[in-house]
């Protein structure tokens, strides 16, 4: 009988025996020796002194990515999570928080995860009771303590409400523990219910509670139920600085979460429209020239502070939909309705050739609702008299009036600078998602007007300020050319022919189709990966708005050059991307459905557009095939594809049976 295996367990060491293998670089070995390895020394020395001042320099260098690394290789955080947090020294504790936060913060998720799986929700538990403990306590009340007793404490607050806003940010797993644990929510909640609690420490709570309302009723309906703080929430929203933005962030998450709208307001009369005049403050108070916050309060910089304002205004401009029951919900890669007249026999055929894509998704009770009474459905929802629609939505109108000249002013920011960059692409952002929630409604027979009378300026403004400034530099930013590309669809499509123009953007936009190409190519080769929805990427984006510029009344010469652009994605399959070859032949359907319209006599069939369809149905059909039909991740690109290549062979014989009228 042969001999048993030894377990592995026994022969595996603890996280301490295994010694770490030492760097081979020379400026890593040196590092390591005469800086890395004395002061972990130290912070396991029997002296107490020692340790809290060990604790201390440790907290003050591992932000330097090499130090970090270095110390994280000999076991730093097994050292600080078994020892420094339970060290009887309370200054050494404090430095021992701040110690994990950097580095949650400095890592990426997976070191959160990491955290998670060694306990560490159990310490912070732990010490949200002591410091509730040490708050609500009457033997030795707390404003008795020293100054630098509460400063203590205050930094322990601030640094385990920054470790769990990030450990909840890293998985749902761990944001679903955290939203779980009653003492944590109630060491939050108590410290935002005290106008006594030290600011900076509330602006770490308020972050966290940012992260932790988001989509979350239960716990919106916690903060609400707590004597003082919304009441606390709403008064920071109208100070100065960045706890008012902050403020103005977990307020947005309670009203969208609570359904508080224009149509409904919640307590107090309540609405986004209370937070945009301070938003937009803070927009107009950015100076990209303001001095650099000192070590440790990056987060109060001018351009952090202005993008939090701009993402919580994006968002404002995404739920404003909502208001809007009847309206479609935006959806930069489905195309727009088009306008093909069909005869009575083939109105089957038509709708099924030119339904837009989120029409395509409702229920039948829905498509089977004639247009009649779907129009009276929408009048009915934005207010029957259209001179008084844009003053019954008073979140709209601030968006438009207080908001929208602000971001477009940050738009229009120079890509001379790192910082202007982003502040830039958060500004086409926050403008991105109000003009494609305008874009869903319904402006046909007046319907709207008021809202179409005050968006349309603006909107021509958006094009000229924001968009054509931006295509005139090239960015090579992929993130801003995203952003100004889904804008300008959305602007199109409500703009149409009142698009000011400029004669060039059309081959802009070819441009960046083709650069982006270029980049996916680089991207794969580099392993990175691309939006997870493929209908969002870039490239989808720039035919979408190609297609709108090619629409009806578009001079010929425009229309012809977008629509070879187009014939020719299709013709490369298989190089196209699939995405990109569904969304082109979509905005085919549209641009030539309706054969009284001169580009469809003057172009679809001068220079033979339908003999270049019916010559590549075959790889339009190839191209279905290859998409997997039970994969997750292109289930949506397989329902559309299935699609496009009905609705093609459609399209080929509604044109065969409708040629171009005299």
């Amino acid at each position: 009988m042969g001999k048993s295996r030894p377990s592995r367990a026994s022969r595996r060491g603890g996280p301490m025996e295994r010694k770490p293998k030492p760097p081979t670089d020379p400026e890593l070995v040196a590092l390591r020796e005469q800086k890395v390895l004395p002061i972990l020394k130290e912070l396991q020395a029997p002296d107490p002194k020692s340790r809290s001042v060990a604790a201390s320099a440790v907290a003050n260098i591992i932000s330097n990515e090499k130090v970090r690394k270095l110390m994280l290789r000999e076991q730093l955080v097994h050292i600080v999570m078994t020892e420094t947090l339970t060290d009887a020294s309370v200054d050494s504790r404090a430095s021992g928080w701040e110690i994990i936060k950097i580095l949650a913060e400095e890592e990426d998720a997976g070191f959160s995860v990491h955290l998670f799986r060694k306990d560490i929700l159990t310490a912070v538990e732990y010490a949200c009771t002591t410091i509730l403990e040490t708050l609500g306590s009457k033997e030795t009340p707390f404003t008795s303590a020293t100054k630098g007793q509460q400063a203590i404490v205050w930094r322990i607050s601030r640094a385990i409400s920054s470790i769990t806003a990030t450990l909840a940010e890293a998985s749902e797993e761990i944001w679903a523990k955290v939203v779980a644990s009653p003492k944590i929510i109630n060491f939050l909640l108590t410290l935002m219910s005290q106008e006594s609690t030290d600011p900076n420490t509330a602006d770490e709570v308020m972050t966290c509670l940012m992260t932790l309302t988001e989509d979350n009723r239960e716990m919106c309906e916690k903060i609400l139920a707590t004597p003082g703080v919304f009441q606390l929430l709403m008064s920071l929203k109208d100070i100065d600085g960045a706890s008012s933005v902050l403020a103005c962030g977990v307020l947005h998450n309670i009203f969208e979460t609570m359904e508080w709208n224009d149509r409904n307001p919640g307590r107090d009369d309540a609405t986004d429209e209370v937070l945009i005049r301070r938003l937009a403050r803070t927009l107009q108070d950015y100076d990209a020239g303001q001095k650099k916050p000192d070590e440790g309060e990056e987060w109060n910089a001018p351009d952090e502070v202005v993008k939090l304002a701009l993402e919580i205004l994006a968002s404002i401009g995404t739920s404003i939909i909502n208001v809007f029951e009847g309206a479609q919900k935006a959806d930069p890669g489905v195309a727009e309705d088009t306008k093909m007249d069909e005869d009575e026999e083939e109105k089957d055929l038509d709708e099924d050739v030119l339904s837009d894509s989120g029409d395509r998704d409702k229920e039948e009770d829905d498509d089977s609702m004639d247009e009649e009474a779907m129009l009276e459905d929408l009048a009915h929802v934005a207010g029957s008299d259209a001179e008084d629609a844009i003053d019954d939505l008073p979140t709209l109108a601030a968006l438009l009036q207080k908001a929208t000249p602000q971001m477009l002013r940050l738009s229009a920011l120079p890509t001379d600078s790192e910082e202007h960059i982003r502040v830039k692409s958060h500004a086409l952002s926050a403008l991105n998602n109000l003009a494609w929630s305008l874009s869903c409604l319904d402006f046909a027979d007046g319907h709207n007007a008021a809202i179409l009378a005050t968006w349309t300026p603006i909107a021509a403004r958006v094009w000229e300020t924001a968009i054509a400034t931006t295509l005139a530099t090239d960015t090579a930013d992929i993130e801003l050319a995203t952003n100004v590309t889904s804008l300008a669809w959305a602007v199109a499509r409500v703009l149409k022919q009142a698009v000011p123009y400029n004669g060039t953007e059309h081959t802009k936009f070819i441009a960046l189709y083709q650069a982006t190409r270029g980049m996916a190519a680089a991207a794969a080769a580099n392993k990175v990966e691309g939006p997870k929805d493929p209908f969002q990427s870039l490239g989808v984006k720039c035919i979408g708005v190609l297609g709108q510029l090619a629409l009806s009344p578009a001079p010929v010469a425009r229309n012809r050059e977008i629509g070879i652009f187009l014939m020719t994605l299709v013709s490369q399959l298989p190089e196209t991307p699939a995405v990109d070859a569904v969304e082109a032949l979509n905005q085919i359907f549209d641009i030539y459905g309706d054969e009284e319209l001169e580009c469809d006599r003057e172009v679809f069939w001068k220079d033979g557009f339908l003999k270049h369809l019916e010559d590549n149905s075959g790889k339009v059909k190839a191209m279905l095939k290859g998409i997997h039909k039970k994969d997750p991740a292109t289930a949506e690109l397989r329902t559309r594809a299935e699609e496009v290549v009905m609705n093609l062979s459609r399209f080929i014989a509604y044109k065969k049976k409708n040629p171009p009228k005299a």
